[in-house]
C-alpha cells in the first residue's frame, strides 16, 4: 500500500465523507449508496459523514449533513449541489471524498447509470 495511505489508517479513525444526494431513497444508485455506506459504517476504524439533500438510514453510526439546492431552473440543480457540496466539505477534514454526485472535490467518483441505448429501449419505452 501507499505509504500515505497507512499514514491515513494509524490515525484514530478514517475520515470519510459520502455524497449522495437523496441518500437511501428511491433509485438504484441511491441504494447502493446507503448499502455501501452502511457497510462501512458498520467497522469502528471510520467515521462516516454522508451529505445529502434528502435521506433515509437504518444506521446511527453516520452522521448526516444537509446541504441546500436550487431546484428550479433545473439546469441549476448540478451547479448548485456542488457549489454547496463543496462548502460544507470545506468546513471539515475528510481523508476520502467519495461521491455518487457530480462535485468539484473527490478522492473517489462512482458513476451510476445504464448504457444509454438499453434505457432509450427499456426504460423509456422508445421505438427506433
Amino acid at each position: 500500500m501507499a505509504k500515505g495511505f497507512n499514514q491515513m489508517v494509524s490515525k484514530k479513525s478514517l475520515q470519510i465523507a459520502v455524497v449522495s444526494p437523496r441518500y437511501g431513497l428511491v433509485g438504484g444508485s441511491e441504494f447502493f449508496a446507503m448499502e455501501l455506506t452502511e457497510r462501512l459504517a458498520s467497522n469502528p476504524d471510520f467515521s462516516i459523514h454522508v451529505f445529502a439533500n434528502q435521506w433515509r438510514s437504518v444506521s446511527d453510526n453516520i452522521t448526516f449533513h444537509r446541504f441546500p439546492i436550487i431546484k428550479f431552473p433545473r439546469f441549476l440543480r448540478p451547479l448548485s449541489t456542488a457549489v454547496s457540496v463543496n462548502r460544507k466539505i470545506e468546513q471539515q477534514q475528510f481523508d476520502i471524498i467519495h461521491t455518487h454526485e457530480r462535485i468539484l472535490l473527490a478522492d473517489i467518483y462512482s458513476i451510476h447509470g445504464l448504457p444509454h441505448q438499453y434505457w432509450i429501449k427499456n426504460v423509456r419505452k422508445k421505438k427506433e
